[in-house]
């Protein structure tokens, strides 16, 4: 299995608990509410700081890229723009250890989204219970949206709130150095 380990700074915890209460802020008095088992300040975090991780994998490697950040309160079609590709980070907090995350572990992206506005989705799992207190986060692959049906299955994530999505083994997802040749155009 291929990935790509990243530390969590400081920096990236602050970003994301400011873009959280931003957030929170722009959507009051709105029927907040996750499709997921955690609560929304969690979910929200825990994406922001996928976001961070893979945009410091992008600085990184030099890539120019327009982060849609600054749109609270907006529908989130996608998180990057790249070379006119939109790029969406779908990010999972897991208290599993990187190690013992097997080939055939399921990456998701949630039905309704396959296929709207993104051209590409790159998973990100964040290792711990608290994405603040996390250390590391793990680039896990990327594969283009229309590839998401054909390579995925479709499952109920919670059955209680009826939510599906496509779960992609990460042995089947395309490995980062792909995507940097695809991000630069080469």
């Amino acid at each position: 299995m291929n990935y790509i380990k990243i530390e969590i700074t400081n920096n990236m915890r602050e970003f994301a608990e400011l873009q959280t209460a931003k957030l929170r802020e722009a959507l009051k008095g709105k029927d907040l509410h996750s499709r997921f088992n955690t609560d929304w300040r969690t979910n929200n975090l825990t994406g922001y700081l996928g976001e961070c991780i893979f945009n410091k994998w992008l600085i990184q490697n030099n890539i120019e890229k327009t982060w849609q950040n600054n749109k609270l309160g907006e529908s989130d079609e996608y998180d990057f723009l790249i070379k006119g590709k939109k790029w969406d980070v779908k990010t999972n907090l897991r208290h599993l250890a990187i190690e013992r995350i097997s080939d055939t572990y399921g990456l998701c992206v949630h039905k309704d989204q396959v296929g709207l506005h993104a051209d590409y989705y790159v998973w990100v799992l964040i290792h711990g219970t608290d994405p603040l207190k996390a250390k590391y986060g793990y680039i896990m692959g990327y594969l283009p949206a229309r590839l998401i049906k054909e390579k995925g299955e479709i499952y109920t994530t919670i059955p209680e709130k009826g939510v599906q999505a496509y779960r992609i083994k990460v042995n089947d997802a395309f490995p980062m150095g792909i995507a940097e040749r695809t991000m630069r155009g080469i």
